[in-house]
């Protein structure tokens, strides 16, 4: 027969029935069959062949070929969704490298093989009645010795989606045939089989595959291409795939579909690892880069705008000035490998309830969508942190990189994050990492760095944690090192986003720097000067900031740049990145050299500190109060574990190489000069140079030719020659008054002739004498203003109440503090008008050792004296700014040691605080070192050692007591200068201090040499480099302040 018409779309419905012909069908017939249009989906199993669906998917493709060649020849709704599922099947292998990238875990595709002789052969056995019949048709229906099944797995649970078919490549099964049904006045699609209610499996082009009708036209122009080209574009395809490969040929027409149109592809592989291959029909999947995948699931939203001058962030088609928050790029890691330089084409739209992601890529554009809530499995869903109360930042330092690879070896980022609600999701600083990546590469974490690695990220380090919702957030710190990274990868609570550093970039030049750093036992000082010029160095301050934060900074230049860049992070953070990071910019104002030497660090990391881990420089200090369990440090530089130095001075070299980098400098030409006290020898002096030459080799890549080391006592020499402040040269002495030494040096017609170091600064001012519990507090200054001193501002008065608060803070620090806020408090007034008296009593004592040492020595009573030094300050502070004052007590302490008259010329230049730093940068390094002397108060016997010293104490102690009444009557006689001169009111009662100061010098001796030197230095033979002359006077300083108390 040539033709038979089954009507099987109206099954069930009255006056469409069956009529018995004198036909007998067999499989050949099958061929012939030709069937109506139909809507209804269950006709579509009615063949009498337990393979029938096979010759109904092979008729759907030719109803829809007709219909795409004649649209007045409906395929119908059945037709029409088995040929859309089946060209499914197709499309979701074609993207399967796609769809693996955006399941989730749960979700896997798998191609089960069937094997026919096999199968059979099982239900031959267990059912032999319904394999004689199988197997008769599979033989002349199917004929394949294996078929294959599409299984989706979805948390567990298995989904047959498709079995391979000689005839149209694949058919679904009848379970997933969809009707139309009327629901409310509605037409509703519903599925057959209860098991597939649930399958939602999105397309890449849009939709859902097996739920929304798609024909070929409406189809990804790569997926057709395939189809057209690729599967069905060959002579030699079998000539049973003819209703399909029709169909798809009828589109030539199509403009999308091309001959030269290239694709990659590779093999679609089953469950036995073989490539799937129907019918003579190889199956392929695409093997481009799959775009798409590389968005992420959750766009995150941060409440503040991201630096575009600092970090590459999202571009937005529709931005608003009032805008105040922003997007992380939500993008995968991998999507770097696609664009040159992180050149991400890219840019985001802002919808009403939901923002649209554009991607651009080689000359495609890709999009996703992203709500509060996700529409469908395509959507993304976006995280807003500030709904949720989370914030978090990040600082990176430094944000400079050198022109030479080897120079960027180091970089600390800083992440800050804050719960302050007590609601879901919690969030604390361990829910918050960051990944690393150097073109496309990911930089990995490296623990063991003993094994052969060259680069890398060391583990991450928690230094703080948020205890409250209302207290400062949360720190970690990651170090990169050996290598420079271009991205970084921020994970939050498990949702992902890219930010891309912007780092300046140093230019190559031949310019080169020598920095002077003075690293005193009070203050820090760094000094500058470009090599080749001869200009007046300066105090170290920098071009621009040295961190970048993630924030933006407003433009408002009426408040200074640091003060936006600390302002405008959230507030949980303020205090957090002054306490335990750098500052972002050493303006020379808000932050500027000398500052304190001291550090900031963890009270449980005390014997393993590391920079930025758990101890940084303190710039804040005296502005604002670490955490409870932070602790300020500022006996660095005697402490003789060198941990804590080496800290220290590691900080200020990362400091000063971008600074170098800033100016374009060459780093590895770079000088360091820096600055020992005499009283350094021994195995200090060893452990500073170790620890000088070591980090600096590290940071800057220079080596120990290019470090100089010079005398604090001679360096103030060398820069009030070079200003001119010496007018005679003959007989020069400088000296040098820090917070716990002063130095003092002599030079004869320029050439150093001895230099002395004694551990007896200003900060015997401020102490507590010889009591050895730092939380004493029985300094009369501090006791006489403890309780009264107030503040015009109210955050120093808040600081001044919490460093009385807490108990470890010592009296040198609080009153420290009050100096160095004296602008907003009376302090020096009340100083100077309530203890000159002590004040005159320590600058007696200086001068009187010196001249006496000098005059002990056989030198000449200076010509010219030159104060330095930042402690000196108190001379024209507190006692008297005159310069004829102050010579007049020089002459006078001269006449008493050195007998006649004397007309000194004084200097206390305006540099002074700065003078060791400038000095070093214009000593000679070729000069001979200064010739370094101890003096005990006698030289009639031998005190090179501490048993010479025990040996010879009588001697000792009788010139001492003579010179120390010697000493107090200068004293008595320059207060009466100083009466006479109006700096002291007449009416004063300076007898009080005078007969304080007669007081028994000869038990205070005894008492604190036994403390002091004879219970330190339990060898005899070993030198004392110190003097015990000021022994008993800082016991009496200690008493004169009480005086007044």
């Amino acid at each position: 027969m040539s033709r038979i018409d089954l009507n099987i779309i109206d099954r069930g419905i009255k006056g469409t029935e069956w009529i018995a012909e004198d036909v007998s069908l067999t499989p050949e017939h099958l061929d012939e069959v030709m069937e109506q249009k139909t809507d209804n989906s269950g006709a579509l199993n009615s063949l009498p062949t337990p393979f029938a669906r096979f010759f109904v998917a092979r008729e759907a493709f030719r109803r829809a070929m007709e219909e795409h060649t004649n649209p007045k020849k409906e395929a119908g709704f059945a037709y029409r969704q088995m040929v859309s599922d089946i060209l499914d099947v197709y499309e979701l292998l074609f993207n399967l490298k796609y769809h693996k990238n955006t399941w989730t875990a749960g979700q896997k595709l798998e191609l089960r093989e069937w094997n026919s002789a096999e199968n059979l052969k099982k239900i031959k056995k267990l059912m032999p009645v319904l394999y004689s019949s199988i197997n008769e048709y599979y033989k002349t229906d199917i004929g394949e010795d294996k078929l294959y099944f599409l299984v989706f797995t979805e948390n567990g649970k298995d989904l047959l989606l498709a079995s391979t078919s000689p005839m149209t490549g694949f058919i679904t099964p009848p379970d997933m045939d969809k009707a139309i049904i009327k629901e409310n006045g509605a037409n509703v699609v519903h599925i057959a089989g209860e098991q597939y209610a649930d399958l939602h499996i999105h397309r890449k082009s849009g939709g859902e595959y097996f739920r929304d009708i798609k024909m070929f036209e409406e189809r990804d122009e790569d997926f057709k291409n395939y189809i057209y080209n690729e599967v069905f574009g060959s002579e030699t395809v079998d000539d049973k795939f003819k209703a399909i490969k029709e169909y798809i040929r009828s589109f030539k027409n199509d403009t999308e579909i091309r001959n030269d149109y290239q694709l990659r592809l590779t093999g679609v592989t089953t469950d036995q690892n073989d490539e799937l291959v129907i019918n003579g029909l190889r199956i392929m999947t695409s093997d481009e880069i799959d775009v798409n995948s590389f968005f992420t699931p959750t766009l995150i939203k941060v409440p503040y705008r991201i630096s575009r001058d600092h970090f590459v962030a999202v571009t937005y088609q529709n931005d608003s000035s009032d805008r105040d928050y922003d997007y992380l790029l939500p993008f995968k890691p991998e999507v770097l490998s696609l664009f040159p330089e992180n050149k991400i084409d890219s840019d985001v739209h802002i919808n009403r309830n939901s923002v649209t992601v554009y991607l651009r890529y080689n000359g495609k554009e890709y999009k996703k969508e992203y709500g509060k809530e996700a529409l469908n499995q395509a959507w993304g869903t976006i995280i807003d942190y500030k709904a949720d109360s989370i914030s978090f930042d990040l600082g990176i330092f430094p944000n400079i990189l050198s022109s030479k690879a080897s120079e960027n070896n180091y970089f600390k980022v800083m992440v800050i994050g804050a719960d302050t609600d007590p609601e879901p999701p919690y969030f604390n600083i361990d829910e918050i990492s960051l990944q690393f990546y150097k073109d496309g590469e990911l930089v990995r974490e490296q623990d063991n760095l003993s094994s052969g690695v060259r680069f890398g990220v060391r583990p991450a380090v928690v230094r703080s944690r948020q205890k409250t919702d209302n207290t400062e957030g949360g720190t970690k710190f990651y170090e990169v090192f050996n290598t420079d990274f271009d991205a970084i990868e921020i994970e939050v609570l498990g949702n992902t986003g890219l930010v891309l550093p912007i780092f300046r970039r140093s230019t190559e030049t031949n310019d080169t720097f020598t920095y002077a750093i003075d690293l005193g036992t009070s203050n820090t000082f760094i000094s500058r000067c470009k090599n080749g010029e001869n200009n007046m160095p300066e105090l170290f301050k920098m071009e621009r900031p040295m961190v970048n934060y993630l924030h933006e900074v407003p433009s408002d230049k009426q408040v200074s740049l640091n003060n936006r860049i600390e302002g405008t992070i959230f507030d949980l953070a303020k205090n957090r990145i002054k306490t335990e990071f750098m500052p972002a910019y050493i303006d020379g104002v808000d932050y500027k050299f000398p500052i304190r030497t001291a550090l900031c660090g963890l009270l449980k990391k005390t014997d393993d500190p590391e920079l930025f881990d758990n101890h940084n420089i303190a710039f804040f200090y005296e502005r604002v109060m670490p955490d409870e369990d932070q602790r300020i440090l500022t006996d660095i530089k005697w402490v003789e574990n060198d941990a804590m130095l080496r800290v220290f001075i590691r900080e200020l070299l990362l400091i000063i190489k971008a600074d170098v980098l800033q100016r374009n400098g060459d780093l590895d030409r770079t000088k360091l000069v820096w600055f020992r006290p005499l009283s350094f020898m021994g195995n200090m002096r060893e452990t500073y140079n170790d620890v000088w030459n070591s980090e600096a080799e590290k940071i800057l890549g220079i080596q120990a030719n290019q470090i100089s080391c010079f005398s604090e006592s001679e360096a103030p020499y060398y820069f009030f020659k070079k200003k001119d402040y010496i007018k005679d040269s003959e007989a020069v002495t400088v000296i040098d008054i820090g917070g716990g030494s002063t130095d003092f040096v002599y030079f004869r017609n320029n050439q150093p002739l001895m230099a002395n170091s004694v551990h007896f600064g200003c900060d015997v001012l401020w102490e507590n004498g010889f009591m050895e519990f730092d939380n004493e507090r029985k300094n009369g200054i501090y006791r006489k203003y403890a309780d009264t001193l107030r503040f015009k501002r109210q955050d120093l008065e808040e600081l001044n109440i919490n460093f009385k608060d807490i108990e470890a803070t010592k009296t040198k620090d609080i009153i420290n503090f009050w100096l160095s806020n004296s602008e907003f408090c009376d302090i020096k007034k009340l100083l100077s008008r309530d203890f000159k008296a002590v004040f005159i009593y320590h600058l007696t004592s200086i001068l009187f050792y010196m001249a006496s040492m000098y005059k002990d020595y056989g030198y000449a009573a200076p010509r010219s004296v030159i104060f330095s030094g930042n402690g000196s300050k108190y001379i024209d502070s507190f006692i008297s700014s005159d310069k004829k004052i102050l010579k007049k007590i020089l002459d006078l302490t001269f006449a008493t040691v050195f007998g006649g008259d004397h007309d000194v010329k004084l200097e206390l230049p305006a540099e002074r605080k700065e003078a060791t730093c400038y000095g070093g940068l214009y000593r000679d390094s070729n000069a001979l070192d200064v010739p370094s002397k101890t003096y005990q108060g006698d030289l009639s016997q031998n005190y090179n050692t501490v048993g010479d010293i025990n040996k010879n104490m009588q001697e000792l102690r009788k010139e001492l007591l003579h010179k120390y009444d010697v000493m107090n009557s200068l004293y008595k006689r320059v207060l009466d200068l100083l009466k006479q001169e109006h700096i002291i009111d007449n009416t004063a009662n300076t007898k009080a201090y005078v007969d304080a100061a007669m007081k028994d010098l000869g038990t205070p001796f005894k008492t604190y040499y036994q403390s002091q030197v004879k219970e330190v230095y339990q060898e005899e033979g070993v030198p004392l480099f110190d003097t015990v002359f000021f022994l008993p006077i800082i016991d009496r300083i200690f008493d004169l302040t009480n005086l007044k108390a």
